[in-house]
């Protein structure tokens, strides 16, 4: 879709995680993807459920752990796997993900990326900006039933 301003949205929405190659040289593994472009330059690259997009010379990868080390960590018991787990932030975008897993470090967000995109959109060298940060205090829910 194409507005009048020169934003080029593109969107890739699965049903389930699939592994596509897009008119135009977009290569996706996941669920969601989404490229802007303004005035045919890549301005932000977004993904969700997914662990490759690539359009030209760009690509974010997301390792399927995405581990998020945690200070102080988290005790390393198997019933936090599932729980939820809310990070407090300035962040305007929701910082609640699954436990998909606890390590040492850390957990596990599973195949959902903690990326928020690019620190320097001229510079894609300069890295990555997080939606979770080193400070940032967190919340595990504490979810308890007794069902007869």
């Amino acid at each position: 879709m194409e507005l009048l301003d020169g934003t080029t949205d593109i969107l890739i929405s699965c049903e389930e995680r699939t592994q596509v190659k897009i008119e135009g040289g977009i290569e996706f593994d996941g669920q969601f993807g989404m490229v802007r472009l303004v005035n045919s330059e890549i301005k932000l690259m977004r993904m969700s459920n997914a662990t490759l997009l690539s359009y030209g010379d760009i690509e974010l990868v997301a390792e399927q752990s995405n581990l998020v080390s945690l200070d102080p960590p988290l005790p390393q018991d198997a019933s936090l796997v599932g729980q939820t787990i809310h990070f407090k932030n300035e962040v305007p975008i929701d910082t609640t993900y699954d436990i998909r897993a606890v390590t040492a470090e850390g957990i596990s967000t599973g195949d959902i990326t903690i990326i928020w995109g690019f620190k320097d959109t001229k510079d894609f060298d300069a890295g990555y900006k997080y939606l979770v940060n080193v400070g940032d205090e967190y919340v595990v829910p504490c979810c308890v039933g007794l069902d007869r």
